[in-house]
């Protein structure tokens, strides 16, 4: 079943910030911290926007990782779950 999702921005700040802890307001999973902006941007200004956060952007590599993010992001209100 596939999900119509309104896009958001999704940073992931390197694995090395979860050592010294994640910014206030960012979310911990993996050794890594993301956080997640309710704003739509194409992909090379997303990139930017991630990079002025010395991260980039989230590539899901594995369902655990995607159903974190699923998690986080129905958390945040952001994106209202809808069965195509």
């Amino acid at each position: 079943m596939a999900y119509l999702v309104r896009p958001v921005l999704i940073c992931i700040a390197l694995a090395v910030q979860v050592i010294r802890g994640c910014p206030n307001g960012w979310e911990t999973f993996d050794g890594s911290c993301y956080f997640i902006f309710d704003i739509k941007e194409p992909w090379l200004a997303a990139s930017t926007t991630c990079n002025s956060y010395h991260a980039h952007l989230a590539d899901v590599k594995d369902v655990h990782e995607d159903n974190f993010l699923k998690q986080i992001i129905n958390k945040y209100h952001l994106v209202p779950a809808q069965p195509l």
